[in-house]
C-alpha cells in the first residue's frame, strides 16, 4: 500500500528576512513556551496541509513549479497580529498578485484531486507568518499578544519560488 504523507505549499522568505523571522520565533518560544511554530521554516502558507502518496511527490513538485510566478511577487511584512485561539503572527500586507497566486494554486489543487487529498476550507485566505500557536496556555498567549501588539516589524522580499513542505513525523522540511 502506498505511503500517504502530509504536505503543504508555501512561500519561504529568503535571507536576511528568513533569519530575522526565525529569531522572532525563537524569542516567542523562549519567552512564552510556544515551540510548535519552530517545527516549520518561516513561511506563508498558500495551500494548507494535504495528504498524498509519497510516490507522487515529483508530480506535485512539477505542478507547483509550473505555477511559480513569472515575475517575482513583492511581499511586504508589517507588524504583528493574532487570530483568536492562540495564533500570533507577522502580518502580510494586502497584495493582489499574492492573492491571485494563492487562488490559482487552490484551483489547480482541486482540479488535480488524484494527487491531493485536500479538504478545502471555505474560510477566506489570510496570509501571515506564524510565530506561535497551539502549545501555549491562555495566559502565555495573552502576554505574548500584549507584548507584540504594538511592536514594530517591517520587512519585504521578492517571492520567486513555491515550496512543497513535507512532514517527516516530527517537523516540516522542504521536499526536493
Amino acid at each position: 500500500m502506498p505511503a500517504n504523507k502530509l504536505y503543504f505549499i508555501a512561500l519561504i522568505p529568503p535571507e536576511p528576512v528568513y533569519s530575522a523571522i526565525h529569531e522572532l520565533k525563537l524569542k516567542v518560544s523562549d519567552h512564552y513556551g510556544s515551540r510548535q511554530a519552530l517545527k516549520s521554516p518561516p513561511h506563508i502558507t498558500l495551500i494548507s496541509p494535504f495528504r498524498s502518496e509519497e510516490s507522487r511527490e515529483k508530480e506535485i513538485l512539477n505542478l507547483i513549479r509550473y505555477h511559480e510566478p513569472e515575475v517575482p511577487i513583492h511581499v511586504t511584512l508589517s507588524g504583528f497580529d493574532h487570530f483568536p485561539g492562540k495564533v500570533l503572527f507577522i502580518h502580510v500586507n494586502e497584495n493582489k498578485d499574492l492573492n491571485e497566486l494563492q487562488a490559482n494554486l487552490e484551483q489547480k489543487v482541486r482540479y488535480h484531486e488524484e494527487l491531493f487529498s485536500y479538504n478545502y476550507d471555505p474560510r477566506p485566505w489570510h496570509p501571515h507568518i506564524t510565530l506561535g500557536f497551539k502549545d501555549w496556555n491562555r495566559e502565555q498567549f495573552r502576554k505574548a499578544q500584549e507584548e507584540y501588539q504594538n511592536r514594530l516589524f517591517e520587512a519585504h522580499f521578492d517571492a520567486r519560488e513555491l515550496y512543497l513542505l513535507k512532514h517527516n513525523g516530527k517537523n516540516w522540511e522542504i521536499a526536493d
